[in-house]
């Protein structure tokens, strides 16, 4: 009876806290999985790669590629909105929907030459964030257009 009354404490603290994932903090996502963020406020999917051209190990490529990411961010009471991001610095890889950030921070695993990923097995590292609308993240993109 001992045994369970000192157990009793430790699975209390032990226990996760109610509510979600918390806003800012990396996770990572599988294909087809979702995540809870904050108290409810959001949840986030993964939905798959449609396109790796990323520069595989073991290669000397021009440019280092992109991974397209489908993900999607869903509200409570609200429709779904589906979105894509990417690795490549020129293009987007953060979402703001509303008071919402959404930042692709890697997409795992990387090419390897002369081997084929399972897309099953990609996984993507997201960063969630709640509140002001973060700075641009493509400064190189803003410079270029100045030159075009």
């Amino acid at each position: 009876m001992r045994a369970l009354l000192f157990l009793i404490p430790v699975f209390l603290v032990a226990a996760p806290a109610f509510g979600g994932h918390p806003f800012g903090d990396p996770f990572d996502l599988g294909v087809e999985t979702s995540l809870q963020i904050g108290d409810g406020e959001l949840t986030v999917g993964f939905v798959d790669i449609p396109s790796d051209s990323r520069c595989p190990q073991g290669v000397w490529c021009f440019w280092p590629g992109d991974a397209e990411t489908a993900l999607w961010l869903q509200v409570p009471g609200g429709d779904r909105i589906d979105f894509t991001l990417h690795t490549y610095y020129d293009w987007d890889s953060t979402f703001i929907s509303g008071p919402f950030s959404v930042s692709l921070d890697q997409v795992a695993p990387y090419p390897v030459y002369g081997e084929t990923i399972d897309p099953a097995d990609y996984v993507v590292t997201l960063t969630v964030r709640s509140g002001p609308v973060p700075d641009d993240p493509r400064p190189w993109a803003a410079i270029k257009a100045l030159y075009r």
